[in-house]
């Protein structure tokens, strides 16, 4: 089946782009050019957020679960999860 055609060309687009963040390095990448990969592809899809407004992170701990990161964006910028 020819994959190829079944794409738009916007998801053309975006598979070329993150593709651009991962060079071909002849070898399998270290775990700092992974790193360092993964940055850059989050470099390129980054914007800005808009004027005004309010973005809060907070680490949530539960005793039975990993820490994990919540973030929100609201008027108050408080971060809040459900668990």
């Amino acid at each position: 089946m020819d994959y190829e055609a079944l794409l738009d060309k916007e998801v053309k687009a975006f598979i070329a782009k993150t593709a651009s963040c991962y060079p071909e390095r002849g070898e399998p990448p270290t775990i700092s050019q992974i790193r360092e990969d993964y940055e850059a592809m989050c470099a390129q899809f980054s914007t800005p957020y808009p004027e005004g407004l309010k973005v809060a992170d907070a680490v949530i701990e539960v005793p039975s679960l990993p820490p994990f990161r919540c973030a929100s964006i609201n008027r108050k910028a408080r971060a809040s999860c459900q668990l």
